[in-house]
């Protein structure tokens, strides 16, 4: 008996003593790498039906099995109901900020939408995704997560790129073999099943959005990032590695592609035209009956006039990068709301002779320099420019017909 009571005291000592050298070896050396690893993958979701959503998303997906962790790191949270969210917008003052969800909430959410869902797991070493989950981490403590968003150099996509690059342990090759066009040619690519969005990002950006762009430009994209990884290896001292492991397809959608509302009657280049046309009738059965026309021309040089201010708020007074300059300023411009307002007075009558012959004469050279002026712009412009190309023409013609 006294022989098993001193084995069962000598035991516990050992225990305890090999227990306390425990504390004093590194943590790592007896890790579970198994049982505790880390998985990061990069999530690229298809475009959606609405306007925000035509561009696609990414964000970034960390798991820790072990301890029951499957979330998503999401760099494009934001709030329409921000106090003065549209001026802000406009002004390219819109803050976004980076959220943490419960990864089977953010799936279903783009489930609803019917969006196609890809998972690229990257190829990083345990040390790199610690690093990683734990510069996400940082980035979302509350005096970190909130950043001034910029649609082309500064959005979901660049933000997940930099902080997947910084801790990948080593340097990140891109296989720059796809890059091609300008933001606007990419901005088209997304946006053409839309025509009026196309239409209206035309409208409000300007030409340096139309020059040739680099690849790491082209990233603002996040299909354009998806592909970038897919073909993308990392280096470092001792090898090269791929930077993604496995692509998996988490949804499919079955939404058929978009049409591009080349049907549609009501497209801006259909509604364009009409008003050339609605205009030029007028103009006729102006000439040919001597009547004034005061209240249309009121009403479309308002329109223009209006149109005008938010482009030169966009101009001059936005930090939006992509949106000085804009050439389409000579034809829409807020000088208009003169006219809108001088056809209906007497005495500003030989004023509004001599501003429908500078205007006539601005927009004939605009539409002859068309191919020449360093801007892309959209077709639906044309039908536009000849409605008050037309009115002018017709101003000048009445003027001296009554003179």
């Amino acid at each position: 008996m006294r022989v098993i009571v001193t084995f069962m005291r000598k035991f516990v000592y050992c225990k305890i003593l090999f227990f306390s050298l425990l504390l004093f070896l590194p943590v790592d050396l007896f890790a579970d790498t198994t049982g505790d690893s880390l998985t990061v993958s990069l999530i690229t979701c298809s475009p959606g039906s609405e306007a925000y959503e035509r561009f696609g998303h990414t964000a970034i997906r960390v798991q820790r099995p072990a301890k029951k962790i499957d979330i998503i790191y999401n760099y494009g949270m934001f709030s329409f109901s921000t106090p003065n969210f549209i001026y802000r917008f406009t002004k390219g003052e819109t803050d976004y900020w980076l959220g943490i969800d419960r990864f089977r909430d953010f799936l279903f959410s783009y489930a609803m939408r019917n969006s196609t869902v890809y998972q690229q797991q990257l190829n990083l070493t345990q040390a790199e995704a610690y690093a990683l989950f734990d510069a996400l981490n940082s980035n979302s403590l509350p005096e970190n997560r909130v950043y001034r968003y910029n649609f082309l150099f500064d959005n979901c996509s660049t933000r997940a790129e930099d902080i997947i690059l910084r801790n990948a342990g080593g340097v990140v090759r891109y296989d720059t073999v796809f890059v091609q066009g300008t933001f606007r040619s990419l901005i088209h690519a997304c946006t053409k099943p839309d025509k009026w969005l196309t239409f209206g990002i035309d409208l409000a950006l300007g030409s340096r959005i139309d020059k040739s762009i680099t690849f790491k430009e082209s990233l603002f994209l996040p299909d354009n990032l998806m592909k970038a990884f897919a073909s993308a290896q990392v280096e470092t001292d001792s090898v090269v590695r791929d930077l993604v492991c496995k692509t998996d397809v988490l949804i499919s959608s079955d939404a058929e592609e978009a049409d591009e509302n080349e049907g549609t009657v009501l497209s801006p280049l259909a509604v364009s035209w009409l008003v050339a046309i609605f205009a030029a009738l007028l103009s006729v059965w102006q000439y040919r009956r001597g009547w004034q026309l005061r209240w249309f021309d009121s009403l479309l040089f308002l329109l223009y006039g209006i149109t005008g201010c938010v482009l030169f708020f966009l101009m001059f007074v936005s930090e939006h990068p992509a949106t000085y300059p804009n050439y389409s300023a000579f034809w829409l411009h807020p000088f208009h709301l003169f006219i809108a307002v001088a056809v209906w007075l007497k005495s500003a009558k030989k004023i509004v002779y001599y501003y429908h012959f500078i205007n006539f004469a601005v927009l004939i050279a605009f539409l002859l320099l068309w191919n020449v002026i360093p801007q892309q712009f959209n077709e639906a412009f044309i039908g536009l420019i000849v409605a008050m190309l037309v009115r002018s023409a017709c101003g000048v013609a009445m003027e001296r017909k009554s003179g």
